[in-house]
């Protein structure tokens, strides 16, 4: 039975001529720091769109979407308590959000909603309803929540934030707010690469979706023109071919290259280029070295860069799903130990300078199988190479949000789930996830549902170049 550990923020969402507004990123470089980190910390800020919350739990990193014990944050979205739930928990409370909610004796994942009804009960809704977003999706210590004011019922500019854990002592306090300007969108329209530079796209295009909904997809392809592909989730019966194909009629007089990983995983990865690429024998199969039955999702292709040295480029998706420390959680990690040994082995013969790492980690639990590949990464790369490899950095063209995954059908809330890793000689020069609602309404090289309509996972692009170019 759930303890109520009630926190209390109230005061003015103001339209605000503060600081800039959070960038939702999970890294909370852009709130105060927690003097003392041995308390349950709640702060709050708004700017003219949106409020933020941060949420500090002492104790173990925890992963939100797969608690133990429902985490619920109520919102009395008038500070008045003669409105709302009348519920000695939540009175006054008109929205709440259930963090791992509960079904009979266990909970489930994901996060939901229930607004109030002013008949007397609650009704259940989804996160997405309210622009619910969180970070970060992988086990923290600290998470940021942001919610759209225009999605939320009523529109005073006060509010009252009620959060309930489980705790052995009931708490109150009073959260500041801080004032904030409104994000600005820093690009309305598809940026070009700069001359010289390589064009890197990661994407999950979920079920097949590459061949099945070609005609999305190479409006997308098209208008973001990249030099080389991380595709994931292509299914078995989708071959090399059918995919070159597809490339080959996207700009006249290109010859793409495409390097899938082996059928039987059910859903299989590839790395294609325009420029001339050569295949990688250890990427024909790579198993699991706790369990060499099992073929993991990953390709690899070695991009003959004109006038650079070698990169070696690698898609892969890790297994999706799963707790912190659980099964698909470990696999994950396994995986991931045994990518690395592959790419070690791949550049014992390829002798490339640059590496590209990139596609569908779902990191929903801990962050190690990132870490696996990130820490001392260059070592990989023999020779004087060393030091991690860089986490490339994109933002949404909209400069307010970073996930690289949404479905408004599901209980989970978008997340960042795809990555692009790169070492070496090698820079980022440019980044952005693409979701094509960010696009000015006056753009015509892609609809602006493209994105959505072509998959749950949005593209990730990042522009590279040497690092002494």
């Amino acid at each position: 039975m759930l303890v109520p550990f009630l926190i209390q923020a109230i005061g003015a969402l103001s339209l605000g001529g503060g600081p800039e507004s959070i960038l939702l990123d999970g890294r909370f470089e852009d709130w105060p720091s927690i003097a003392d980190r041995n308390e349950l910390h709640v702060d709050s800020a708004s700017d003219r769109d949106f409020i933020f919350i941060r949420l500090f739990h002492p104790g173990p990193p925890r992963v939100v979407q797969h608690l133990d014990e429902p985490l619920e944050i109520a919102f009395d979205l008038d500070d008045d308590e003669r409105s709302g739930c009348n519920e000695s928990e939540f009175t006054g409370c008109e929205l709440r959000l259930v963090m791992s909610p509960s079904e009979g004796r266990r909970t489930r994942g994901g996060v939901a909603a229930y607004q109030w009804d002013p008949q007397g009960s609650w009704i259940k809704r989804s996160p997405y309803d309210y622009g619910f977003v969180m970070a970060p999706t992988t086990a923290s210590r600290q998470h940021e929540i942001r919610l759209e004011k225009s999605k939320l019922p009523g529109q005073s500019r006060t509010m009252a934030v009620h959060v309930q854990s489980g705790a052995n002592q009931p708490i109150r306090t009073e959260v500041k707010e801080r004032s904030l300007t409104s994000r600005r969108p820093e690009r309305d329209k598809i940026p070009s690469a700069e001359p010289g530079h390589l064009r890197i796209l990661s994407w999950n295009i979920e079920h097949g979706g590459f061949l099945k909904r070609a005609d999305t997809v190479k409006s997308v392809l098209r208008a973001i023109d990249p030099d080389v592909l991380l595709i994931q989730e292509l299914e078995d019966n989708q071959d090399a071919t059918a995919i070159k194909r597809l490339l080959d009629t996207m700009n006249s007089g290109e010859n793409w290259t495409v390097s899938m990983s082996p059928k039987g995983s059910g859903l299989r990865c590839a790395v294609a280029s325009r420029i001339q690429s050569t295949s990688v024998k250890t990427f024909d199969r790579v198993t699991r070295s706790d369990s060499p039955n099992r073929t993991i999702r990953v390709a690899g292709l070695v991009i003959e860069n004109p006038g650079d040295d070698p990169i070696l480029a690698i898609s892969l998706h890790l297994k999706c799903c799963g707790a912190l420390n659980g099964k698909e959680d470990l696999t994950r990690i396994s995986e991931a130990l045994s990518i690395r040994e592959a790419i070690s082995e791949a550049v014992s013969v390829t002798k490339p300078s640059g590496l590209v790492i990139g596609g569908d980690f779902n990191l929903v639990a801990s962050p190690v199988p990132l870490d696996i590949l990130r820490i001392d990464g260059n070592a990989m790369l023999g020779g004087s190479h060393e030091g991690d490899l860089a986490v490339t950095t994109p933002v949404h063209l909209d400069g307010r949000d970073t996930y690289t995954w949404y479905n408004e059908g599901s209980a989970f809330t978008p997340g960042i789930l795809d990555y692009i890793l790169i070492g070496g000689d090698l820079v980022q020069t440019d980044a952005f996830v693409l979701d094509t609602t960010d696009l000015g309404r006056s753009t015509k090289d892609v609809d602006r549902n493209a994105t959505g309509e072509a998959s749950d996972h949005l593209p990730v692009v990042v522009d590279i170049a040497p690092a002494d170019q």
